[in-house]
C-alpha cells in the first residue's frame, strides 16, 4: 500500500511563523487520503533555527492527527562552509568540515525534538543534492554536468553537491542519526531531482551516474552494505505516463541492486501546476499519473505540494497572521485534488511489497 502525503511548511524561520490549527485543518480538507506530511526542517538565512517555533508547528500537526516526516535541510550545516570541500577532514575519507558539522547539528536538533516526543520517525538527509544543496560558486570537488535541455549544451551545476560529497554526507549523517537518535526509525537518502518534463535519464550524470559515482566512492573507501538508509528517493514533476513510471522504477531497481540498497521507491515531491487559460487542467491525466507512480512505479510513498506559490504548484495560498502560517483561498488543486484521488484510489491498488 502506498502512503499518499503532502509537502507542507511547518515553520518559517525568516517570518518567525509556524503552522497552527487553521493550516492543519486546510491540509486535511484537501483529501482524507493524504495522511502523511513531509516538512522541511532548516535554519533562517542567518543560520538560526528557532526550535520553539519548530516545536509549535510539529505539535499542531500532531494534534491534528497527521503523521509528520521531515527533510533535514542542508542549511542545518554552516552555509559559510563548502559542502564540496575535499574529503579527508579529521582523517576520514567521508568527511569535510561541512559534512561533520551538518551531521552533528542534525543529531542535536532531532535529540531536542525527541525529548518532547516531537521527533519525526522518518527523515531525509537533505534534498536534491544534484541541483541545489551547495551554494554557488564553490571550489573543491567537481560537481556534475547537467542535462541537455533542448539545444542547450551540457553545463556544470556549480550549486550541486559533488556525488562523492553527497553520498558521503548520506552515509555519515544517517549512521550518526541511527546511532544516537532512537526515535528515528526510517532514514531515507535525500531526494534527487528528476524532472519528468525533461525525460530525465536514470543512467546519465543527472541521476544515474550521480548515484553510481557516489556509491562507488563509498565502496572504494571500504564501506559495504547494509547501508543505514532505506531505498532511493526521486522528486518528479509533471504528467507521468505509465512507460516513464516503469522506466523510473526500473532505473531505481538497477541502482539499488548494483549497491545492495534495500528498501522502496519513494517519490518525495510530485505535482503539476495549477491550470491557466492556455494550459487547462487534465484531471484524468493526473489520475493516471498517480496510479502510474504508485502502481507501476512501485512507490512506498509519494507527496504532492501543499503550497509552492512561486511556481504555481500546490493546493493552498499561504499567508502569515500573528506569527502563524495560515491558508489563503484554495487553488485549483486545493478544490480538485480530493476528487482526483477518490476517483482512482482505494488505498490498496499497488503491487509494492515492503
Amino acid at each position: 500500500m502506498t502512503t499518499l502525503g503532502i509537502v507542507s511548511p511547518v515553520a518559517d524561520q525568516t517570518a518567525l511563523a509556524a503552522v497552527g490549527p487553521e493550516w492543519v485543518a486546510a491540509v486535511k480538507a484537501i483529501s482524507p487520503k493524504l495522511t502523511d506530511v513531509r516538512v522541511a526542517i532548516g535554519c533562517s538565512a542567518k543560520g538560526i533555527c528557532n526550535v520553539s517555533l519548530l516545536k509549535r508547528g510539529l505539535q499542531a500537526f500532531k494534534d491534528g492527527g497527521l503523521h509528520v516526516s521531515a527533510v533535514l535541510e542542508a542549511n542545518l550545516g554552516p552555509m559559510n562552509l563548502n559542502p564540496n570541500d575535499f574529503l579527508g577532514y579529521q582523517g576520514s575519507p567521508f568527511l569535510n568540515q561541512f559534512i561533520s558539522e551538518y551531521s552533528d547539528s542534525a543529531v542535536m536538533l532531532l535529540g531536542e525534538l525527541e525529548k518532547v516526543n516531537l521527533c519525526p520517525d522518518t527523515v531525509w538527509i537533505c534534498n536534491e543534492g544534484n541541483v541545489q544543496a551547495a551554494a554557488n560558486p564553490r571550489t573543491g570537488l567537481p560537481t556534475i554536468p547537467a542535462l541537455k535541455l533542448g539545444d542547450k549544451p551540457d553545463h556544470e551545476k556549480p550549486e550541486a553537491m559533488a556525488p562523492e560529497a553527497w553520498w558521503s554526507l548520506q552515509r555519515w549523517a544517517a549512521g550518526l542519526i541511527q546511532l544516537k537518535v532512537p526515535a528515528v526509525k526510517h532514514i531515507i537518502p535525500g531526494g534527487l531531482s528528476c524532472d519528468a518534463a525533461f525525460k530525465t535519464s536514470m543512467y546519465d550524470n543527472w541521476v544515474g551516474n550521480y548515484i553510481e559515482t557516489g556509491m562507488q566512492y563509498l565502496v572504494t573507501n571500504g564501506l559495504r552494505q547494509p547501508w543505514p538508509w532505506e531505498g532511493l528517493c526521486l522528486n518528479v514533476e509533471g504528467i507521468i505516463p505509465y512507460s516513464y513510471a516503469r522506466y523510473l522504477a526500473g532505473g531505481l531497481s538497477f541502482h539499488k541492486g548494483n549497491w545492495g540498497i534495500n528498501g522502496p521507491n519513494i517519490w518525495g515531491e510530485w505535482g503539476v501546476p495549477n491550470p491557466t487559460p492556455k494550459n487547462p487542467a487534465n484531471n484524468t491525466a493526473v489520475q493516471e499519473s498517480y496510479f502510474a507512480l504508485a502502481n507501476v512505479g512501485k512507490a512506498a510513498a509519494m507527496y504532492w505540494y501543499a503550497a509552492q506559490p512561486d511556481r504555481d504548484y500546490g493546493c493552498l495560498g499561504l499567508g502569515f497572521k500573528n506569527g502563524e502560517i495560515v491558508p489563503l483561498a484554495p487553488l485549483y488543486w486545493g478544490n480538485n485534488l480530493g476528487d482526483v484521488l477518490s476517483g482512482v484510489w482505494d488505498g490498496t491498488t499497488t503491487d509494492f511489497k515492503p
